[in-house]
């Protein structure tokens, strides 16, 4: 017989993250100050005074070359004061940059706690949506019945009915409360003696806006009676356009007075192309076999 076997249980005790301790950073403000300031001042006054009113002759090389040599000495000097003043903007930056960055790590650190946890709220936030959405869809098809055919039921599901927010037994009344509307505006929608009943209750089962769906059926038929009056002008026109084309002859016998033969002469000016629109045009009136003859170009 095996003997029992002992296991101690690691005990994790909980966080109180309301009671999360502030961050308290010590330190003591750089008070940073020149020790030996009169005499630098005085160093300083002292070489612009001097230089002030030294001019030197251009063509003589040996106070060239002593003048710029003073100038070199007086870089030098400049440029030690520059490297202190860095020198100590870098050790305090430095000083400063440790406590950052501890700060910087330690607050990494609890976002990834924070991101890696989000994950897992939204996936239990994902497989309570997925649950509660069957619970909805199987109520759904029940209350609906036939209508479940022709309208999707995404259609009618409400985002707010998957959260935690709601409660199932609301959301369970809720959409069967919208059925029951659905089904109402349904049956007003096709006892309305529509002339374009299945345009218009396709759009009611996609949007479930009945207003839009009685409205789209005056809008089809609008569309449709300006489509006819324009069907009838363009009858009118090809219509004319045949009219135009045949010459108009009245009968002989039906005519008032007798039909005689007329021959006209007169001359034209005009181009080619204008000269082929009057022969058309004689020919509609039914004036042929007449002959025109080209005089010369008009200068």
């Amino acid at each position: 017989m095996t003997e029992p076997i002992e296991v101690e249980a690691e005990v994790i005790e909980s966080v109180s993250l309301a009671k999360a301790p502030e961050a308290v950073i010590e330190y003591t403000l750089p008070t940073a100050k020149i020790a030996n300031t009169k005499e630098l001042d005085d160093f300083v006054e002292s070489v612009e005074r001097f230089f002030a009113d030294v001019v030197i002759d251009p063509t003589d090389k040996k106070q060239v070359k002593q003048l710029t040599d003073m100038c070199a000495d007086i870089k030098k000097v400049a440029d030690a004061i520059t490297k202190k003043r860095t020198g100590l903007d870098r050790e305090v930056k430095d000083a400063v940059s440790v406590a950052t960055s501890a700060l910087k790590e330690r607050s990494e650190k609890l976002m990834a706690v924070y991101a890696s946890k989000r994950e897992q709220i939204a996936e239990a936030k994902e497989l309570f949506a997925k649950k509660r959405r069957a619970v909805l869809l199987e109520e759904y098809e029940g209350c609906a019945g036939e209508l479940a055919k022709i309208i999707k039921f995404e259609t009618v599901l409400e985002s707010s009915w998957l959260g935690t927010s709601v409660a199932e037994v609301k959301a369970l009344k809720d959409i069967g409360a919208k059925v029951i509307t659905i089904a109402g505006q349904y049956e007003t929608l096709t006892n309305s003696g529509l002339k374009h009943t299945d345009e218009c209750v396709k759009l009611f089962c996609e949007t479930l806006d009945l207003t839009a769906a009685l409205k789209l059926d005056s809008q089809l038929s609008e569309s449709e009676r300006q489509e006819e009056e324009f069907k009838a002008r363009r009858a009118e026109v090809a219509a004319s356009v045949v009219v135009r084309r045949e010459p108009v002859r009245a009968p002989a016998e039906a005519a008032s007075e007798p039909v005689c033969e007329w021959a006209i002469t007169g001359t034209f000016r005009g181009t080619r192309g204008e000269l082929d629109a009057l022969k058309g045009s004689l020919k509609a009136l039914g004036i042929v076999n007449g002959n025109i003859s080209n005089k010369g170009v008009v200068q």
